[in-house]
């Protein structure tokens, strides 16, 4: 599955049903950000997550991250 097929069928539906971006959902008062992090939608989701992570190993204490798949609100047109 690709980033796009996963706002697709995971992300897009919650933000319908939820009336806000996904982050929002999670996160409900949002969360400072601390870095930036982009993606390709058609990448391999798991390989985008493979890469967050392993960017993330060395990090000393969890960093909060803005991943505008996520950060911002996805609706089936945008995609």
């Amino acid at each position: 599955m690709t980033m796009r097929d996963i706002c697709a069928k995971v992300i897009s539906p919650i933000c319908k049903e939820e009336k806000r971006p996904y982050a929002l959902v999670v996160n409900e008062f949002g969360l400072e950000a601390h870095a930036f992090v982009t993606h390709c939608w058609d990448e391999p989701f798991g390989e985008f997550v493979d890469s967050v992570q392993d960017a993330m190993s060395n990090m000393m204490k969890p960093l909060s991250l803005w991943i505008c798949s996520f950060a911002l609100y996805q609706d089936d047109g945008v995609i």
